[in-house]
């Protein structure tokens, strides 16, 4: 069984207590793909993060297309995965 869902949700979900005293940080990401003519500037390498003192409303930003072949369609398109 894979549930793909917090810990506290899982434990009802499964029906084991147990699974709801993990301690857990939430995390959402957000794929997104465009075509790389809208950037002035191509971005390449992995990514960035954000420290925390700066408090912005997301952790960082992933350039997985930038990383590895094949993770879009196209090569005229780039793929960013925004974390928070």
């Amino acid at each position: 069984i894979a549930l793909c869902t917090d810990a506290t949700t899982a434990s009802k979900l499964a029906a084991l207590q147990s699974l709801s005293e993990i301690p857990y940080t939430g995390l959402t990401s957000l794929s997104l793909v465009f075509k790389k003519s809208v950037f002035q500037k191509v971005p390449h390498g992995i990514g960035f993060l954000i420290p925390p003192t700066e408090e912005e409303p997301i952790l960082g930003v992933l350039f997985p297309s930038s990383s590895f072949a094949g993770r879009t369609l196209s090569n005229d398109e780039i793929l960013l995965t925004v974390l928070s």
